[in-house]
């Protein structure tokens, strides 16, 4: 009991003082939600028996609204809470979020980051900025009202927002009475990002606002040779620069369907290009004098969904599953991008689902990429060609069919280019089914040309990945808009999540 009522007149000392300091700073700057934010997480500590976690933070997140003695009881019994638990205690902290109910969070003792002055400040400050983001236009009454923050602690950081240029003004709202509310929306204009998408036979350049509304767009082939290739690369996206000489360039994103080393920013290697240990990021970094940012192409289709929220809006649990001639898989597990201690998680895709099948590139036989992507519907189309000289599917019997190709015979009724896209559906269910198993994700996206047939593709993944499937997971399989560009949006959100994901 003496420690309690010591801890109290801590509190209280702190409460008095941070009183006297409002009282003299009051002005027009003055916000008193930001006051005790001054505090080192030490204090807190302190003042709690070692126990913060995110209750405590919550409740002392309250003290800098409000001092009154209706408070500092409600600390007390928070205090005695902590002393009551202290003895069970195992170094595991629960938050109370309801979204978070029964998912214990362990302190990673050998990479400990422990909360600054300015982190909760940086914490409202990226939830203002992505409400905006998302709900735009928004007043700022509806921004307290959904973020659960103090008018005046919303008023602060939209201020300075607009004082960054991050938010605008716009129009005002008519209401049968009280004041005009003034809405806000993200300044699309404060800056410009260069996407990148490179693939196996092109290469897709654009020009993106800060809404990922893209100014332009441009194709160029992808050369054999990736030195020189890159250094083409460099030389474009320099020349977009110069086509719009009054934006300023935040970055540039770069999609590769490889694994790109999350340290080094390395390409380790790219099967479908046979690239293999590249610099991508320097010699664009130079060519440009833009910071350069990397990453795996279904990684970029994960981003790209949990930035837009298009299809996944409070999903928590994400695969994402891009087809193309090659496959990807991105994971976005309890909210959270898995890349690996190196980048290279989610290699789904050269797993060996058919011991005896066809070699890959990798070295294996029978990988998932080999029995379910486009070249290997391609590949199904040209070995059912009739037979020529006793020799089936043989290069006289017709040329090879690009997969966009296949998919409009398929449509006008082509028997041999259905049979390949349903061979090509069953091998992409099979994949898929490993998926549910293994990680049993809320949602499950599909990517890439292949969704244009899922009227025929969709049924017979849906029927294996059912008859295969032994978890009880209630998986939801999307396929979604190829003319999404997904992949591009990915190299956008790649370069602006810095400023909007949570601080680290």
């Amino acid at each position: 009991m003496v420690l309690e009522w010591s801890r109290l007149r801590l509190l209280g000392d702190i409460c008095f003082l941070a009183a006297a300091a409002s009282d003299a700073a009051r002005g027009p700057s003055y916000y008193p939600s930001l006051r005790l934010f001054l505090l080192r997480p030490l204090d807190l500590d302190f003042l709690f028996g070692g126990q913060t976690n995110c209750a405590v933070w919550d409740r002392f997140a309250f003290m800098t609204r409000c001092f009154s003695g209706k408070f500092l009881a409600g600390i007390l019994r928070k205090s005695r809470a902590f002393g009551a638990g202290r003895a069970g205690s195992t170094g595991l902290t629960r938050c109370p979020n309801k979204n978070l109910k029964n998912r214990l969070r362990k302190i990673d003792l050998n990479n400990i980051r422990v909360a600054r002055s300015e982190t909760a400040r940086d914490i409202n400050r990226r939830t203002v900025l992505n409400l905006v983001r998302r709900l735009q236009p928004i007043s700022r009454a509806a921004l307290a009202r959904r973020s659960g923050m103090q008018r005046s602690t919303v008023s602060a950081i939209t201020e300075q927002l607009i004082a960054q240029r991050w938010v605008l003004e716009g129009a005002g709202d008519q209401l049968p009475r009280g004041r005009k509310p003034t809405f806000l929306h993200l300044n699309s204009d404060r800056a410009s990002i260069i996407g990148i998408d490179i693939q196996p036979v092109v290469t897709t350049l654009a020009v993106a606002s800060m809404d990922s509304r893209f100014l332009v767009q441009e194709r160029i082939s992808t050369g054999a040779n990736p030195v020189e290739f890159i250094a083409r690369l460099g030389r474009r996206a320099a020349e977009l620069m110069r086509s719009y000489p009054n934006n300023s360039f935040e970055g540039i994103g770069v999609s590769l369907p490889g694994r790109v080393d999350s340290s080094s920013q390395r390409l380790i290697f790219a099967p479908n290009l046979g690239w293999r240990d590249l610099d991508v990021k320097t010699p664009l970094e130079k060519a440009t004098g833009l910071p350069v940012q990397l990453e795996n192409a279904a990684n970029a289709c994960a981003l790209a969904e949990q930035w837009s929220g298009r299809n996944c809006d409070g999903v928590s649990n994400l695969v994402v599953v891009a087809v193309s001639y090659g496959i990807g898989v991105g994971m976005i597990l309890n909210g959270q991008l898995l890349r690996g201690s190196t980048g290279a998680a989610g290699e789904f895709s050269h797993v060996s689902i058919l011991g005896d099948g066809p070699v890959c590139r990798c070295g294996n036989s029978g990988c998932w990429e080999m029995l379910a992507s486009n070249a290997a519907a391609e590949r199904y189309y040209a070995e059912s060609a009739p037979a020529h000289n006793g020799e089936a599917g043989s290069k006289s019997a017709g040329a090879r069919v690009a997969f966009g190709d296949l998919l409009h015979l398929a449509e006008q009724g082509d028997e041999r280019a259905a049979k390949a896209l349903d061979r090509m559906a069953h091998y992409l269910g099979v994949g898929i089914a490993m998926l549910v198993n293994g990680l049993a994700p809320d949602v499950l996206l599909v990517i890439g040309d292949v969704t244009r047939a899922w009227f025929r593709v969709g049924p017979i993944v849906a029927q294996t990945v059912k008859a295969r499937s032994v978890a009880h997971a209630a998986t939801h399989i999307i396929a979604t808009d190829p003319d999404a560009q997904p992949r591009l949006q990915g190299t956008i959100a790649l370069v602006l999540q810095k400023h909007f994901d949570a601080p680290v």
